[in-house]
C-alpha cells in the first residue's frame, strides 16, 4: 500500500508472500484490501510521531477471529507503558465496541451494533494529555495522564499483532493535532471510499 505523503513510508509484506492481503473491488467500486485474519498483515516500518498526532482510518470488520482484532498497531512495549506510541485501533469480541488508543490507554465508543459487515471510518486524536475518538460520527473526548513520547522501533502495521479479518480501505496518519474542519474533510474521503458515516 503506497505512502501517498512523499516520505516513501510504504506499507508492506516483505517477508512471505502468502501473507499479503489480496486486493478487491465490490460491486459499488469500492477498493479495498482483505486481510484473512490468519497471518495477513502489512508493514510500514517504524514511523516518526510527535506528541500531537492524527490518525483516520476506514474498514470493514468481517469476523472476529480474536478476542481483540487490531486494524492498527504500533505497539512498542507493553500496555503498563503509559507513553509508548500509537496509534491502535482494535475491537472487543461481543460488543459493540470500537477502540483507538495513543499511550497505553485506549478509550472506546459503541456503533450501536455488530461491527461485523459495518463500513466505518474512526478518527482519533491526540494532543497532550488530550484524546478523542470518532467511530461513524459517534465521537468522545477524554483525558489521559501522560501524553505519549516517540522512541523505541516498534512498525507501523495494517492487521498487527492480533490479526483482523477486515477489509481495509485505507488510513491516514499525521503528527500534528488537525482542526476540526480538516478532520471532517479527511473523513468525507474516507466515507466516500468505503461506505462508513463520515
Amino acid at each position: 500500500m503506497n505512502d501517498k505523503s512523499g516520505n516513501g513510508h510504504h506499507a508492506v509484506q516483505s517477508i512471505n508472500a502468502n501473507r499479503r492481503p489480496t486486493f478487491f473491488e465490490d460491486a459499488n467500486g469500492r477498493r479495498y484490501l482483505n486481510f484473512d485474519g490468519i497471518d495477513d498483515e502489512l508493514s510500514a516500518g517504524a514511523l516518526p510521531f510527535s506528541e500531537d498526532a492524527t490518525n483516520v482510518t476506514a474498514f470493514r470488520l468481517n469476523s472476529f477471529n480474536a478476542a481483540h482484532p487490531h486494524v492498527i498497531s504500533n505497539r512498542i512495549s507493553g500496555p503498563s507503558n503509559y507513553r509508548h506510541r500509537q496509534p491502535l485501533v482494535s475491537l472487543q469480541n461481543g460488543t459493540t465496541l470500537v477502540r483507538a488508543a495513543w499511550g497505553a490507554l485506549s478509550s472506546s465508543v459503541s456503533v450501536g451494533q455488530s461491527p461485523i459487515g459495518l463500513d466505518m471510518v474512526l478518527s482519533s486524536w491526540t494532543t497532550g494529555t488530550d484524546r478523542n475518538i470518532n467511530a461513524n460520527g459517534i465521537a468522545k473526548d477524554y483525558s489521559v495522564a501522560e501524553p505519549i513520547a516517540d522512541g523505541g522501533s516498534g512498525p507501523f502495521e495494517i492487521s498487527g499483532g492480533n490479526r483482523a479479518a477486515m477489509r481495509f480501505y485505507g488510513t491516514f496518519q499525521a503528527n500534528r493535532k488537525l482542526s476540526d474542519d480538516e478532520i471532517a474533510l479527511v473523513r468525507r474521503r474516507f466515507s466516500a471510499l468505503s461506505g462508513g458515516r463520515a
